[in-house]
């Protein structure tokens, strides 16, 4: 069964100034999705900066967010959101290589597409998996805690 983001989770991080709802977020999604990334092979650094951008995303965001009580309907969004910093972040990229190379030609659309071709059913099924991680992660270091 899929790990789902707590419901009152959701409703609190929609109050930017609720720094304990904010920080228990963090603590689940920041690691989750470096793994993510670097699994996509994205360096530390570059990975850092897609993370800022999609916590960014989801703050400006979450207030309008609406899960339809869909099981998974926030990972799915975050993995929306991943998926397109991402590919963003490869035609930045791409463009940089371009550039760099004096190779500077404007690509059609349809070649979008083969900058990177991680899909969001990837990335969702991806962030199921490091979620799960996180969470028994979090669970043991808890357990932990308590024993010492």
């Amino acid at each position: 069964m899929s790990p789902d983001t707590r419901p009152s989770l959701l409703l609190r991080i929609r109050n930017a100034a609720d720094q304990l709802a904010w920080e228990e977020f963090l603590a689940t999604y920041e690691p989750t999705l470096r793994r993510v990334l670097r699994s996509k092979g994205v360096q530390s650094a570059d990975a850092d900066e897609l993370i800022q951008e999609v916590l960014l995303t989801v703050l400006r965001s979450i207030p309008t967010f609406q899960s339809n009580q869909r099981v998974g309907a926030f990972r799915r969004w975050i993995a929306t959101i991943l998926q397109t910093k991402l590919l963003d972040f490869r035609r930045r990229q791409k463009s940089r290589e371009d550039r760099h190379l004096k190779l500077a030609q404007r690509s059609h659309p349809d070649d979008l597409w083969q900058v990177d071709s991680t899909t969001i059913e990837d990335l969702d099924k991806d962030l199921d998996l490091q979620l799960e991680h996180q969470i028994f992660f979090q669970a043991t270091q808890a357990v932990r805690n308590m024993i010492h």
